[in-house]
């Protein structure tokens, strides 16, 4: 292997590394946003339906926006467990 082969060899294995390096630290960063909304989300269910009886829809689209429609009933029905 010739000297210029065995530095672009080097160059792409760094390369490599830093791009693996880069999708770990995104990967690590996406499960803390996912763990995130998992909560918040668990958390508003729990609040607007199981404690005022109401309802969360959700609409996304991918690369626009994503929009929440939240009802809560004027009033609580008695609710018997």
């Amino acid at each position: 292997m010739s000297i210029q082969q065995q530095l672009m060899y080097q160059e792409l294995q760094e390369f490599n590394l830093t791009l693996k390096q880069q999708v770990q630290a995104q990967t690590s960063e996406l499960e803390k946003s996912l763990l995130i909304t998992d909560a918040v989300r668990l958390i508003s269910q729990q609040i607007v339906v199981e404690k005022h009886g109401g309802m969360i829809e959700c609409t996304s689209k991918p690369n626009q926006n994503t929009e929440f429609m939240i009802e809560i009933p004027l009033k609580q029905a008695i609710m018997h467990k």
